[in-house]
């Protein structure tokens, strides 16, 4: 923004002399009107900055003076006297002999085992491989069953 107020100035300086001091002298002054209205802008953002930091900080103070005052409170309660003492269990549950409880414990969860295999399943070896290597062995000419026989010429 501040480059296009320097244009304007530069234009409007050089139509009202015509000379290239007064193109300078306006470019100038386009060039300082707008780093002013920069400068406007940037104090208004400032000071609404300025204003957030403000509530925030107060909003800060308030919740550790409250977190301070929980704190305080709970200090003051751990140096209380102790509770009572729980209340004994039922008779029926003494009665019971401690072996007998574990067995119905066991019965209730059934034991889970481990498998612990694991199934391999090895690739199948490629056709064209296979046919690859057959081709690369040198093959053996064939043998005929029967040995030829001689003949003698006539």
């Amino acid at each position: 923004m501040q480059w296009i107020f320097m244009l304007v100035g530069l234009v409007l300086g050089a139509l009202a002399d015509e000379t290239l001091t007064a193109a300078l002298l306006g470019a100038l002054l386009g060039l300082g009107l707008g780093q002013a209205l920069k400068l406007q802008g940037l104090e208004r953002e400032n000071g609404a900055l300025k204003d957030q930091l403000k509530a925030f900080s107060q909003r800060f103070d308030q919740g550790t003076t409250a977190l301070h005052e929980r704190l305080h409170t709970l200090e003051q309660a751990g140096v209380m006297p102790p509770q009572p003492a729980a209340q004994p269990r039922s008779d029926a549950s003494l009665a019971e002999p401690p072996q007998v409880a574990a067995q119905r414990a066991q019965a209730v969860e059934p034991e889970l085992e481990l498998d612990w295999t694991l199934d391999f399943q090895l690739p199948e070896a490629p056709v064209a491989a296979a046919s690859a290597a057959s081709m690369a062995a040198p093959s053996e000419p064939q043998i005929a069953a029967k040995p030829a026989t001689l003949r003698k010429p006539a």
